[in-house]
């Protein structure tokens, strides 16, 4: 069998060289000489481009690409390949784009991926191993999507997988051995993106990453963003709050318990959560690579909704038709439990969950990433409901035993 034409990295020549700015199609029957097409472009991109946030060294780049590649044929270039210009910042198409995305394969990685498979982008999707990946083929078109295997803690397999790419995802995260992962991993991966020349990188973190914080997952988290940056000072980083979704480890884990429990312990009661759909964080990490805008930039991303953990737990209870008792655990219980078992396989809660628990996972005022690129955060009641069917006493029929009741 043939492989299919596109993963392989880019020619020198092909128009997807010219990945740092796509230039202006020619009026209708104007045909001039490569070099002073070449000119024509750079006047035509300092007269209308240069704007408050627009670069120069990216235009000279362009040119010097153009004027160097002798089968360059700027009359033939299509419309998606012209990057708009709005307010100085660039917004690209994403059709065509080879983006590597280093942990494709989990739960907030299978959205990314369908997201950008639906801008026309092509995948090469990083994780541990080739076959934790492969329930993604289907979601793509023939040729579309490439599987690779990569390390965070092997910088030579970063290097191969971010080879040739225009963009890279990082989603990768860990609650064991935080440190290596989500600080030196992360920076690993920023290094490997700027080595390739990739134009833009997405580094998704969480609300909670603070050099201050009393959870190593948090200051594991800070580092991470700050070796991101020391490396590629562009990338875009993203803070989702808490994650939910039809695979999440954290509604399902608590309707489980609800479900199975007459009365539900709660830790950490009075914490706050503001829950965002795993769908608009991966249209937001696609709106981050589209806009140079938010080049630079650290955004926090949460739902239109603010709980406390026992309000959470409350509704969940109400959406699969239960009605448990809660009962709040103090704080001096809830950590001699992390402290005495959380060291322990299947621990209810470790040392550092109990640590997380002790500040708000909420989205800053002014951070507000959704709202910042336009996005309609969706409830939790619009998208919950779909899934927690399983957890009711029916299923699915649930409302209509109810009824007959």
């Amino acid at each position: 069998m043939v492989p299919g034409r596109g993963l392989e990295p880019p020619r020198p020549c092909e128009r997807q060289h010219l990945k740092l700015v796509r230039l202006p199609i020619p009026p209708s029957g104007h045909v001039v000489g490569l070099a002073s097409a070449a000119d024509s472009v750079l006047a035509w991109l300092l007269s209308t481009v240069i704007a408050p946030g627009a670069r120069l060294s990216r235009l000279y780049t362009a040119y010097g690409q153009v004027r160097s590649c002798p089968r360059a044929n700027i009359a033939a270039w299509t419309a998606h390949d012209i990057t708009r210009f709005s307010d100085g910042y660039m917004t690209q198409n994403l059709k065509g784009k080879l983006v590597t995305v280093f942990g494709g394969s989990g739960f907030l990685g299978r959205y990314v991926t369908q997201a950008l498979l639906a801008q026309g982008a092509r995948l090469r999707v990083a994780g541990q191993t080739v076959v934790s990946g492969q329930h993604l083929k289907v979601l793509g078109n023939l040729g579309q999507l490439q599987l690779i295997a990569a390390d965070v803690r092997k910088p030579a397999s970063l290097t191969r997988a971010a080879a040739g790419a225009d963009m890279v995802v990082n989603l990768v995260g860990s609650f064991d051995n935080v440190n290596a992962i989500q600080n030196v991993g992360a920076g690993n991966i920023a290094k490997a993106a700027a080595a390739a020349g990739c134009g833009a990188l997405v580094h998704v973190s969480a609300i909670g990453a603070d050099a201050d914080s009393a959870a190593e997952y948090g200051r594991s988290k800070a580092a991470g963003e700050a070796a991101v940056l020391a490396a590629f000072p562009s990338a875009v980083i993203l803070r989702p709050s808490i994650v939910f979704g039809r695979e999440d480890a954290f509604i399902n884990r608590f309707a489980g318990l609800i479900r199975m429990l007459p009365v539900v312990p709660v830790i950490g009661a009075d914490t706050r959560f503001q829950p965002v759909f795993v769908g608009d964080v991966a249209r937001a990490v696609v709106a981050a690579l589209k806009d140079s805008a938010f080049a630079g930039q650290t955004l926090e991303l949460g739902g239109p909704q603010v709980f406390t953990m026992r309000a959470l737990n409350e509704w969940i209870a109400a959406a699969i038709g239960r009605d448990p008792a809660f009962v709040d655990v103090p704080d001096f219980a809830a950590y001699a439990m992390a402290r005495g078992t959380g060291w322990m396989p299947g621990a209810p809660i470790t040392l550092d969950q109990f640590r997380m628990l002790g500040r708000d996972n909420v989205v800053r005022e002014g951070q507000d990433g959704l709202q910042a690129m336009d996005i309609a955060a969706t409830p939790l009641d619009a998208a919950a409901h779909d899934w927690l069917n399983i957890y009711r006493k029916h299923g699915r029929f649930g409302g209509q035993a109810a009824a007959k009741a």
